[in-house]
């Protein structure tokens, strides 16, 4: 289990300040202070990359798992992003946001991109979905 995604704005600051208001989070599994701080550097170490986030950098309020606790979690749209498409550094070194895409004059055509790459990353989020987990994957170009 990975850590969560907390809404917009929260990574830019300290982990300790991203509990204001929220205290009793702090203690929930997958949610501490010190897992949170944790997952980048397991990341980096490993080489790998969050495929969703280095695609949408700046999405929020977008969940793979909803508590069943609650059963109106989905609908309120109140969960966590606790499932991840993690890629080699390699698979993902040409990923850049889609604000991002187009705007650099010397950015490679696709067909001189290097292959195997992640092409895409994305959290299925279907209305009718009864499972407390959505799907989540990426696309691979081959």
């Amino acid at each position: 289990m990975f850590r969560p995604d907390f809404p917009e704005g929260l990574a830019e600051k300290p982990i300790a300040d991203q509990y204001l208001g929220l205290t009793s989070l702090k203690k929930s599994a997958g949610l501490t202070p010190e897992e949170r701080e944790s997952f980048p550097k397991m990341l980096k170490e490993a080489d790998l990359v969050d495929t969703f986030r280095a695609l949408h950098p700046d999405a929020s309020g977008v969940f793979s798992y909803y508590s069943m606790r609650v059963v109106k979690n989905r609908s309120m749209n109140q969960g966590l992003r606790l499932d991840y498409v993690l890629a080699s550094s390699s698979l993902c070194a040409h990923l850049r946001p889609p604000a991002e895409r187009g705007a650099a004059k010397d950015e490679a055509p696709a067909g001189d991109l290097p292959v195997p790459r992640i092409q895409d990353s994305f959290i299925l989020d279907e209305d009718d979905l009864v499972a407390d987990h959505t799907a989540v994957g990426c696309t691979i170009v081959l």
